[in-house]
């Protein structure tokens, strides 16, 4: 991921929250894109998206059925979770442990951020 800015796709059904995740972490330093379901998400998707932070249930696909589509295009993709509900009660062949790649709504900011530069391996931004 060189020394550039690390691209988010953001993907929740909840326009609101999509908004203000984005907001967050751009406000952090970080490149967003918004999406608002699963399919604006592949067809916003470029191979340059470092980490894909998506709610868990959404019309039509799903979260977890998101990264898998977006995995096959980048096998190296991190990918976060997000939902009102707690990893273990959502049904997910994809294991969600909090703090490692899972987050449960609503977060505040800081937290939401941390969570993302853990995940890309980095502690600070390096603007590019």
């Amino acid at each position: 991921m060189e020394n550039r800015t690390p691209l988010v796709l953001v993907v929740d059904d909840e326009e609101p929250l999509a908004t203000l995740a984005a907001l967050f972490l751009t406000r952090a330093g970080l490149k967003t894109i918004k999406a608002n379901s699963g399919g604006q998400a592949l067809d916003l998707w470029t191979p340059n998206v470092d980490l894909l932070l998506t709610d868990c249930a959404m019309p039509g696909l799903f979260g977890e059925q998101l990264a898998l589509r977006l995995l096959e295009r980048n096998s190296t993709l991190k990918v976060l979770f997000m939902s009102g509900n707690t990893p273990e009660s959502l049904d997910s062949s994809i294991p969600l442990r909090a703090g490692v790649n899972f987050i449960q709504k609503p977060f505040i900011s800081s937290d939401l951020v941390d969570f993302v530069l853990n995940a890309l391996g980095r502690d600070e931004l390096v603007s590019a």
